[in-house]
């Protein structure tokens, strides 16, 4: 379990050497704005706190940047928080995507959704190809 902990903590913190914050926020905790593996990637100023109020991801060229652009944000919002469990789930129609996280963050069990609609559909186009 102590070797989890620790490759997680290094997933959290190792998003290409750590992403740099880019444009304003409303809020010193929650980016808009990300660069992740060379790509502005950009967020929604929604909570998260469900799927229906994911925060939308948008600008991520593919697949990896777009996982790694969760963990970027994961890691700016909550700093230090161990991964209990992640997944994913589509609305009803599938015409809608998401990622979520449970994770550990001082002391408290905090849920988290991001949109991914935008690059997993792309993702899924080029796989078809």
């Amino acid at each position: 379990m102590k070797h989890a902990v620790v490759a997680l903590s290094l997933i959290f913190s190792g998003c290409a050497g750590g992403p740099e914050v880019s444009g304003s926020t409303e809020s010193e905790t929650a980016p808009r704005a990300l660069t992740v593996l060379g790509s502005e990637i950009t967020y929604s100023d929604a909570t998260g706190e469900s799927c229906e109020n994911a925060v939308v991801i948008r600008g991520a060229p593919d697949q990896q940047t777009g996982v790694r652009s969760q963990y970027a944000w994961l890691t700016e919002v909550y700093p230090g928080a161990e991964l209990v469990n992640r997944g994913s789930s589509s609305n009803e129609e599938q015409t809608a995507f998401f990622s979520w996280f449970r994770l550990k963050f001082e002391g408290e069990s905090i849920y988290h959704c991001f949109d991914i609609t935008e690059y997993f559909v792309e993702s899924m186009k080029r796989w078809e190809q």
